[in-house]
């Protein structure tokens, strides 16, 4: 378990600062690539749709799957991922 809680306010001003610094808008495709157990998966999910940007699921296991993957990045055309 996780022993610091993130805030609401912390989570949207880090996903707000992708748009502002210019690492990440609504034009990006990203890729959901951590398991739902882990918080960062909510910053991918969460995050990417906040910013009105396309996100591209994976089946079970599929970051573990490197054809699948790599098949997965060039046919949705993938700009950002964690």
């Amino acid at each position: 378990p996780k022993g610091v809680s993130i805030t609401h306010r912390n989570f949207t001003s880090c996903i707000a600062s992708f748009e502002h610094l210019n690492i990440f808008n609504q034009r990006d495709i990203a890729m959901q690539m951590a398991q739902c157990s882990f918080d960062v998966h909510v910053k991918e999910c969460l995050g990417t749709l906040m910013l009105g940007a396309t996100l591209v699921l994976l089946h079970p296991k599929g970051n573990m799957d490197i054809d699948y993957l790599l098949t997965t990045i060039e046919r949705n055309h993938v700009t950002f991922f964690n």
